[in-house]
């Protein structure tokens, strides 16, 4: 009973669930320590513990917002997508969305690992995060229409640096890549 007063004591002056997690493991520990049967054991004791973690808990107070397709399309058309750089950035946008991408796979992806279809696409992802056997996947994204489509953004992204660009953008590209970019890596959206 003493130890269960004393650890909500504890709550109510640190308002830290782990520092009444720090107080019952080293009571816990004392006892065991000196071969005393542990007043941790008793169910009250363990019940203040497990409402100190309910109460303060773990509060979310930056959580970010979702990105939502609202977004998507405001920064599209706002985009120049007749600028190579622009279309590649939004290319990786739109894939990241639609595709559930992280930022490594999305960055990683190559004109290779691209199949366009009939009303969709299909691009292999070599390596993941959550592909804990590195098997690789293939992730199927379907064409949506309007000004967010994904398949059509990634096939007109990839139109462009087929060497469709003016001579001016691809020069920026490789300016800003350094030289052959557009050779080398000219499908890395």
């Amino acid at each position: 009973m003493h130890v269960a007063v004393y650890l909500q004591n504890v709550l109510e002056s640190t308002r830290s669930s782990s520092s009444v997690d720090t107080a019952f493991y080293s009571i816990k520990w004392a006892h065991e320590s000196a071969g005393l049967v542990s007043p941790t054991d008793n169910p009250l004791v363990n019940r203040v513990r497990e409402a100190a973690k309910r109460i303060v808990g773990a509060k979310r107070c930056h959580r970010k917002k979702p990105l939502s397709i609202e977004i998507i399309k405001d920064i599209i058309s706002a985009a120049d997508l007749s600028n190579t750089l622009q279309l590649r950035n939004i290319c990786l946008y739109v894939l990241c969305y639609a595709g559930f991408f992280r930022s490594e796979e999305v960055t990683s992806i190559r004109r290779n690992h691209i199949t366009f279809h009939d009303g969709y696409m299909t691009i292999k992802v070599e390596k993941s995060k959550t592909d804990q056997l590195r098997q690789g996947d293939e992730v199927i994204i379907a064409q949506s229409g309007g000004s967010a489509c994904p398949v059509r953004g990634s096939y007109q992204g990839c139109q462009q640096r087929r060497g469709r660009a003016s001579f001016s953008e691809a020069r920026a590209v490789e300016e800003r890549f350094g030289q052959g970019w557009l050779c080398q890596r000219q499908y890395h959206f």
